[in-house]
């Protein structure tokens, strides 16, 4: 089972908190009507409690709707500038090694010439 990288969730809730704050206050803007008209005691009959489902659902889907393929749209956002900051981190990272294996390369030919030399020196 995967993890929960918590690090993210800090990232993803620090950058769109707003959007979870848009959502509350467009909750709120739909029952505050809904209430102001129909103000009164609980309803008792199942048929007034289907009609406000359909109210509120209605009216909250196309708003969480939009909220959502926003959080999604930036999410995807997010994932690709990733992706390319760790591509740029692997070419670095080549290219240390590449450098790397060269240097090593270079100190094994300069001791197998100095052992040479050491070889032909009159002892």
């Amino acid at each position: 089972m995967a993890e929960i990288d918590w690090k993210h969730f800090g990232h993803w809730r620090k950058n769109n908190g707003y959007l979870v704050i848009l959502g509350i206050a467009a909750f709120v803007l739909v029952l505050v009507p809904y209430f102001w008209r129909f103000s009164g005691s609980f309803a008792e009959k199942q048929d007034v409690w289907g009609q406000f489902g359909d109210y509120i659902g209605g009216l909250m889907n196309p708003v969480l709707s939009v909220i959502l393929l926003i959080a999604v749209l930036k999410e995807l956002r997010h994932s690709s500038l990733t992706i390319i900051d760790n591509r740029k981190n692997i070419k670095r990272q080549n290219t240390f090694d590449v450098s790397q294996m060269f240097q090593s390369q270079g100190m094994m030919e300069s001791r197998l010439a100095a052992s040479k030399l050491l070889k032909a020196l009159p002892l």
